[in-house]
């Protein structure tokens, strides 16, 4: 655990690279490559070639289908119902939106976002001035409740590295490789450092708009245009699901923080900021009680939709 003796020699600022399949920005290094621009904010890369042969019901003609290389579409031969109507040209329209699916959620944090330890459930907690009946099934729910949190208790312990080095330039890079390891859809810079007033700020700074990747928009296939759409929610879903994407992208590093160091013994702020027309600020405050139990708790709670209490979004136009 980070605890004041290792806090006077950690802090870093460093710049990662993007590397997830989706982008915030036409990667300088695309020639060569082909990517499909979505909206003006998001790039995705062109899906490898494939194509299918469609054949009219009663088998006397056919018409080949494929993925477009100009944008997420199918081309087909013959401009026809029969071929528009096609279960063939439907299944090639299902593997171009799975494919276009799978980089945008490739390339944001999933959940849960630490090892697949989960906290016990509160049926398993039943502790003891909870319900009535006969004493012995009480004591035997107190007993079964204790053994399930210390069995998570030791799950999760044994998801840290064994004896990590907490000295400050190695902690530093350990906790940065760490980090390093939340996919990134642009260049982003990463820092930590101490408060003067005490605690610790590790912040994720980013240009570009994540909406899409937060699942802003629907993605489906439309037929008339034999295009993939991307057809904005209404304002209050798009929120929901922004304020999700940013709080579990900084569950994403929180679990970072405790799989690499275990921990903080003093507060740590955790702040996510992406700019591009308007800038969205995400943060959240994780206390030197919170890590452990806290933290796989308050990843549980968010994959049911409920958000940390200090959890804080804002967004400046």
């Amino acid at each position: 655990m980070i605890d004041e003796e290792s806090l006077a020699g950690i802090g870093f600022d460093a710049t990662l690279p993007a590397d997830a399949p989706a982008r915030l920005a036409l990667p300088l290094d695309a020639e060569g490559q082909t990517w499909w621009q979505i909206g003006s904010t998001t790039w995705l890369r062109a899906l490898p070639a494939k194509s299918m042969l469609v054949h009219k019901p009663d088998q006397s003609r056919s018409a080949q289908a494929r993925f477009r290389s100009d944008y997420p579409g199918i081309a087909v031969d013959e401009d026809a119902e029969w071929v528009s109507s096609s279960s063939a040209l439907q299944g090639l329209a299902d593997d171009l939106v799975a494919g276009l699916k799978r980089q945008l959620a490739d390339s944001v944090p999933p959940l849960p976002t630490r090892a697949a330890v989960l906290p016990p459930s509160e049926l398993q907690l039943d502790w003891p001035d909870t319900g009535a009946g006969d004493p012995v099934i009480r004591r035997h729910r107190r007993s079964a409740g204790l053994d399930a949190l210390t069995s998570y208790t030791e799950r999760a312990d044994a998801e840290l590295e064994e004896d990590p080095d907490l000295s400050g330039e190695n902690l530093s890079a350990r906790l940065l490789r760490h980090l390093s390891a939340i996919p990134r859809p642009a260049d982003t810079r990463v820092q930590l450092a101490a408060q003067e007033h005490g605690g610790l700020v590790l912040s994720w700074d980013q240009v570009g708009n994540p909406d899409l990747l937060w699942g802003t928009s629907a993605v489906s296939w439309h037929g008339p245009s034999r295009a993939v759409e991307f057809s904005p929610l209404p304002p209050g879903d798009a929120e929901e699901e922004r304020r999700f994407g940013a709080c579990a992208h900084l569950l994403a590093m929180a679990t970072a923080v405790e799989a690499a160091t275990g921990g903080c013994s003093v507060p740590m702020r955790l702040c996510y900021r992406s700019v591009f027309d308007r800038t969205i600020t995400a943060m959240l405050t994780i206390s030197s009680e919170q890590w452990g139990f806290y933290l796989a708790i308050a990843v549980h709670e968010l994959s049911k939709g409920q958000l940390p209490e200090d959890f804080r979004l804002n967004i400046e136009e």
